[in-house]
């Protein structure tokens, strides 16, 4: 008889249980229809999962392996690494779009004729005052054509050509020889010759010119071979002894040869 109550009793509280937990469940049915209720409660349902998250993700970095800390380390290099080539890359095209330009507002107001071509290789010697160009006989290039950068600069000649490329001579090579004129109150004529790096100097230059720093040179066009008036650079020393015939003044680039990778090729005057 004992052992039936002891059951009996054991059934009565599980029933007891079972209901009170269901009426939880109502009762919370019931609330999350009131909707006051029901947005305070997703207010603390999310505040509750944003710190299991974080808690999660502190477990989740201390007791993640070494190994993959160093992957990652890894993957943010290579990452910097190909962000760097892209600002490379696009820092580039932007330089090649304004020597592009500069080199069409100069054709646009001379009208002239040339072929737009680019540095592909420069040479490794002491002075490096050549470059290699991807242009050639099939496009029509010629040797002896001026090559010229910005707004009608001087940037050397055509030295040799061959079928898809050509070597560009620079000002500043030491075998380069150009017909120049300096511009002041009278035009004075004289020859640039290039020097070691990039140096050049104006020689032949009459005693009784009067020329002074800051005069601009620019191509005389009396080889028949380079176009009359575009710039070589600007003197920047004069040098005059009485006894001798000519004068000499040293010239200045008014560019870095190395910045540049776009040439317009013109042809010599008349073809």
């Amino acid at each position: 008889m004992a052992k039936f109550r002891s059951s009996s009793e054991g059934a009565r509280k599980a029933a007891l249980t079972t209901g009170a937990f269901l009426g939880v469940i109502l009762v919370f049915w019931l609330l999350m229809r009131v909707s006051g209720f029901a947005r305070f409660y997703e207010r603390i349902e999310a505040g509750v999962v944003r710190v299991g998250t974080g808690v999660g993700n502190s477990v989740s970095r201390v007791t993640k392996p070494e190994q993959s800390l160093a992957t990652q380390f890894l993957a943010c290099q290579e990452s910097t690494r190909a962000l760097a080539i892209n600002s490379s890359s696009y820092e580039s095209l932007q330089r090649e779009v304004q020597e592009l330009r500069a080199l069409v507002d100069y054709a646009n107001r001379t009208e002239a004729a040339g072929i737009v071509t680019h540095v592909v290789a420069r040479a490794v010697d002491d002075d490096a005052t050549r470059v290699l160009i991807d242009r050639g006989t099939l496009d029509g290039l010629q040797q002896g054509s001026a090559a010229v950068i910005d707004d009608g600069v001087l940037f050397g000649m055509v030295e040799e050509v061959r079928g898809t490329t050509a070597i560009v001579r620079l000002v500043a090579n030491a075998q380069s020889n150009i017909p120049a004129a300096v511009l002041g109150k009278q035009r004075t004529i004289g020859l640039v010759e290039g020097r070691e790096g990039a140096l050049l100097v104006m020689e032949f230059i009459p005693q009784d010119a009067e020329l002074g720093n800051g005069n601009l040179v620019v191509t005389s066009g009396l080889d028949g071979l380079v176009r009359e008036g575009l710039v070589i650079g600007l003197v920047t020393e004069v040098v005059s002894v009485e006894s001798a015939p000519f004068q000499q003044a040293f010239i200045e680039l008014l560019y870095e040869p190395r910045e540049w990778t776009t040439l317009l090729v013109l042809p010599p005057p008349g073809l």
